[in-house]
């Protein structure tokens, strides 16, 4: 007896259907998997201990000492200003001596902010 695909996969999908509704229809069999080894244990419970609380001892040290300098805005004539309008200044003389020339402005600048800081410190 010749099958064909077709006829296999019929009788295949049939032979699954008719083996599912055993178990879908709420019937669960076990197959000796599940075993009971006697009844619950029952044990008692460790005392309770209870105990005050008492904080963990605190120390406290020292703070740290504080080194540090005064900000440069606080004291008067020791800021960055004297720096900036030097920078500014060697930047205009830059720029007249050089004619406009950047790398005259930008040395103009940097002389001057070096001069603006020897002045103020």
């Amino acid at each position: 007896m010749k099958l064909s695909l077709t006829s296999t996969l019929i009788i295949c999908s049939a032979l699954t259907a008719v083996s599912l509704p055993a178990s879908a229809n709420g019937r669960h069999h076990h197959h000796g998997h599940h075993r009971h080894w006697g009844a619950p244990a029952y044990y008692m419970a460790p005392p309770v201990v209870v105990r005050p609380y008492v904080p963990a001892p605190v120390y406290y040290a020292p703070p740290p000492p504080v080194y540090y300098r005064a900000p440069a805005v606080a004291v008067p004539g020791r800021g960055v200003l004297p720096i900036v309008a030097g920078g500014v200044v060697g930047g205009l003389v830059g720029n007249q001596l050089g004619y406009g020339d950047p790398g005259a402005i930008i040395a103009g600048s940097v002389a001057g902010s070096v001069i603006g800081h020897e002045i103020a410190h």
